[in-house]
């Protein structure tokens, strides 16, 4: 299905805030920030480490069926804005992306059993760089009437600076400026909390 240029404009926050949020919890998760954050309260420590994990996970599937899959009518992908875009997967990211589904996406048995442990234990690293070149293809190619003014720049710059980070001290967060990180709303009245693609002004 075809889109218009301003659902295009409009879905490019989505996908900016899919791949921030992205890098930004790989980051996150490189530099220990949860853990060191919670030290001393272990219960509250494990359920925000679970969540960042988790979140991690997510939005790597999300993009990978942006890059490689096919749309279903209310979706985009790569293709959407790029006619003739066509990548193919990365070695070993199959095995990535089933492991999201049976850990996380699931309710699967391969929760359970003698090698839980070790199926649950994410290769965060390896992850993100096998997105990481196709991502900034897309970033770099993607006409610029398709997207909104701040999306290159954002996106790459998290990208990049998530892969610097590592080479930074692990008590240090990767370098990703503070008005690259998405924030999460505060809760509201009837105890719902609002994803939000930007922190309001």
């Amino acid at each position: 299905m075809q889109h218009s240029q301003q659902t295009l404009i409009e879905m490019s926050e989505a996908l900016e805030y899919e791949i921030v949020m992205l890098y930004s919890t790989a980051a996150y998760i490189h530099a220990k920030v949860v853990d060191q954050a919670l030290k001393d309260r272990e219960d509250e420590g494990l359920i925000a480490r679970n969540a960042m994990v988790e979140s991690f996970g997510l939005h790597a599937r999300v993009l990978a069926d942006f890059l490689y899959e096919k749309p279903s009518k209310d979706e985009t992908n790569a293709a959407s804005y790029i006619p003739g875009w066509k990548k193919n997967r990365p070695d070993g990211l199959n095995a990535e992306m089933i492991r999201a589904n049976k850990t996380i996406a699931h309710l699967t048995t391969r929760r359970a059993g003698p090698d839980a442990t070790a199926y649950k234990q994410w290769n965060y690293t390896a992850l993100v760089d096998l997105l990481r070149p196709h991502l900034l293809a897309f970033a770099r190619e993607v006409a610029d009437s398709l997207v909104h003014a701040e999306f290159k720049g954002s996106v790459i710059a998290a990208i990049e600076a998530e892969q610097q980070g590592r080479t930074t001290k692990p008590d240090r967060l990767s370098g990703i400026p503070p008005s690259l990180i998405t924030a999460m709303s505060v809760p509201v009245s009837g105890g719902t909390a609002t994803q939000m693609y930007r922190p309001k002004p």
